[in-house]
């Protein structure tokens, strides 16, 4: 049987319910990377006195250079993040008629756009184990955070869901 378009939105909006517990989840990812890299520098760097494997310090515009790399980060990563939440809106409404293939396409948006949020915080401590600067892993997990309060999935994408009518056997009722 069929679920009515009531049903449909309620199944819709359990499975968002369960998209957000887990998009707290991945908010959890840049802290952990934080923890990760503040461990490199007292474990690994501290002792040895190293401050990163290919240093930046002495480069004369090493505050420019990290600049201009979290700045160009984040012009692409926004640029993707946006490009792939039209896509991902077109092919839900696409598949608005079809309710397992609705909800299969909502858990792959967080998990792919989720996926390119968590690469532009991992690139932080890619720069910080290169450069040895937490500042590098600062300005990359903010980042990440700006590009996952966009990707929050939204109890308003529930009512893009329409399931068409049932209809009969093509016999006329009454006869």
């Amino acid at each position: 049987m069929e679920p009515t378009d009531v049903e449909a939105r309620a199944a819709a909006r359990e499975t968002i319910r369960q998209l957000q517990f887990y998009w707290c989840g991945l908010l959890c990812l840049p802290l952990a990377y934080l923890g990760g890299c503040i461990a490199i520098q007292k474990w690994w760097f501290g002792p040895a006195g190293r401050h990163g494997l290919l240093p930046l310090s002495q480069h004369p515009n090493e505050s420019a250079v990290l600049a201009a790399v979290c700045g160009l980060t984040a012009l692409l990563a926004e640029a993707l993040l946006v490009f792939l939440r039209r896509r991902f809106g077109k092919w839900l409404e696409e598949a608005a008629q079809n309710m397992a293939e609705f909800l299969r396409l909502l858990r792959r948006r967080l998990l792919i756009l989720g996926a390119l949020c968590d690469l532009v915080s991992f690139f932080g401590v890619i720069y910080y184990v290169l450069d040895g600067d937490l500042r590098a892993m600062l300005a990359f997990g903010i980042l990440a955070y700006v590009l996952y309060a966009q990707i929050f999935p939204q109890e308003r994408l529930a009512e893009k869901v329409k399931i068409p009518p049932k209809r009969g056997n093509g016999s006329r009722p009454g006869l």
